[in-house]
Order: C-alpha cells, then structure tokens, then sequence
C-alpha cells in the first residue's frame, strides 16, 4: 500500500508541476492523482483524504512546507480510468490512449473520480465528456 501511495505522489506531483490542459471558465486542481479501476473501486476516497490532509498525514520539515505553499488550496482530483496505465495516459493515439478516451461500450463511462474535479456527486464520469475532463485532443496525450 505504502508502495503505491508513493508511485501516486510522484505522479500527482508531475501532473501537479505541469498543470491540466487550461479550458475556458476551468479551474486546475492543485494535485492531481491517476489511476486504473482501483480508484473507482475502493482507493479513490483513501487518496482524496490523504492528499487533502498530506499536512496532517506527513508533517513537513520547514523547508517541505515552504514547498507545499504552491498548493494551499489543496484542490485535489482522483481519477481512475479502467484499464489504463502510465502508458495509457501518455499514448498519442492506438489502443493504449483509447482505454482513457473511448466510451466504454457497456457502462457507457470509464472512469471514477473524485474531489475538487467532481461536484455531481455521481463519482462515474466519461473522460472526454464535460468540462473537467477534456483529455481527449487529436494527436495528443491525455497527460
């Protein structure tokens, strides 16, 4: 467990560094945490709570918290998407980027998501479809 918060955080702080894609009216989490299915099913609420209180869960040396100051607002997003992996995530078309942006034939959504990035209350979401989730352009990633 500890082992995949770490490979989160190092994610969350890339994603974080770089920044989503700016839509007009958007506003950006401060940290944003990847995953696949295991998200939606069971680890995205542990993620949002603990990089929400990250202060709380790892008290930061004084040079840590001047560092942890980019992100006083503590907006975080959780988005699991199944099937997927790094590559998923930084595939520029093929299968790969289509587990993150194709609709799923079944469940007509892919992903679960959580926290600043969802204010329906309804964590099932297609990446591609509303505001939040514009991760899908032409000969892109969708990191």
């Amino acid at each position: 467990m500890i082992l995949k918060i770490l490979r989160a955080a190092t994610l969350a702080a890339c994603v974080a560094t770089m920044g989503m894609a700016q839509q007009k009216g958007f506003d950006s989490p401060s940290i944003v945490i990847l995953g696949d299915s295991q998200i939606p099913f069971g680890s995205g609420p542990v993620f949002l709570e603990f990089f929400e209180n990250i202060k709380s869960h790892c008290p930061p040396t004084a040079e840590q918290a001047s560092n942890l100051e980019v992100l006083a607002d503590m907006k975080v997003a959780v988005i699991g998407v199944r099937s997927t992996s790094l590559h998923s995530w930084t595939a520029t078309m093929g299968k790969a980027k289509g587990a993150i942006c194709d609709v799923d034939p079944k469940w007509k959504v892919n992903a679960g998501t959580y926290g600043f990035i969802n204010s329906s209350g309804n964590k099932y979401k297609q990446i591609g479809q509303g505001d939040a989730y514009q991760f899908c352009e032409m000969d892109k990633s969708a990191f």
